[in-house]
């Protein structure tokens, strides 16, 4: 498509003959033909590839905040879920379940994919000054991550992670080996979430979905941990620390108090 429109629309017959006036032309004609502000971008990486000159040319669409799971709607969704229900009631078995989903991702910006796959196995216990108990603290993470090539990482957990994790350990009869920490489909998850989405009054939202709540996780390591951002990206283990900031670009913004934390 974009070779066609170099050549049909603009008789553009090398790239070499590609000016940025010429790059300027076709993307007002795909934003006429409607074409979404990340198709644009993409496009415009491609040229870039080619050899053309993309150098501060954009979408012209600016990106709009995107949801993300702040304190309020966590609360709020942890305590409905948690709340007993009727024996019989639909997906019963799954509220407790996603309830430990949102905290563990909120905590650990995992995807949700790798959430799905971690094994026991992968976890690395650690126990206090003398011998007990496996201590919350100090628990590091295999995640068999496959989505980039910094996905697949061994990253510290943080303690409210690490008392997830053994809370689960306990409940389950402390497993070893390959059994998976969090067994639950993922149909069931994302039905669920539907039912999140209604309780909140959020059925319209296109953002609001069970994958933006690792957006929450960029923003409590960078916000509330004062992680520099460069770690958050690592932590998240994104290539580039533009998607970083992109996650950290929500609705709402940061308020007043949470900005006079750091003057």
């Amino acid at each position: 498509m974009i070779i066609q429109d170099l050549t049909e629309d603009l008789a553009v017959r090398h790239v070499a003959e590609v000016t940025r006036e010429h790059i300027r032309a076709m993307v007002s004609k795909w934003k006429e033909q409607g074409y979404s502000a990340s198709t644009i971008r993409k496009r415009l990486i491609v040229l870039k590839t080619m050899g053309c000159d993309t150098a501060g040319i954009t979408s012209g669409v600016k990106k709009a905040p995107k949801w993300w799971l702040n304190d309020d709607h966590r609360s709020r969704l942890l305590t409905w879920l948690r709340t007993p229900v009727p024996e019989g009631t639909s997906l019963a078995a799954t509220r407790p379940e996603l309830a430990d989903h949102i905290e563990w991702t909120h905590f650990t910006g995992l995807r949700i994919e790798e959430t799905l796959r971690v094994k026991w196995s992968g976890v690395s216990f650690s126990r206090g000054p003398e011998v007990g108990p496996p201590s919350p603290f100090g628990m590091d993470l295999f995640v068999p991550g496959t989505k980039t090539e910094g996905s697949e990482a061994t990253i510290p957990l943080s303690g409210e992670a690490g008392g997830l994790l053994l809370r689960r350990w306990f409940a389950a009869g402390c497993p070893k080996g390959d059994s998976k920490v969090f067994p639950e489909r993922y149909d069931n998850l994302q039905r669920l979430w539907k039912l999140c989405r209604d309780h909140l009054g959020l059925t319209k939202s296109t953002t609001c979905t069970l994958k933006a709540i690792r957006r929450s996780a960029a923003r409590y390591l960078h916000y509330d941990r004062a992680m520099p951002l460069d770690l958050t990206r690592q932590y998240l283990r994104h290539s580039n620390i533009q998607t970083t900031m992109e996650y950290l670009r929500l609705t709402g913004g940061a308020s007043t108090e949470e900005m006079r934390r750091f003057l």
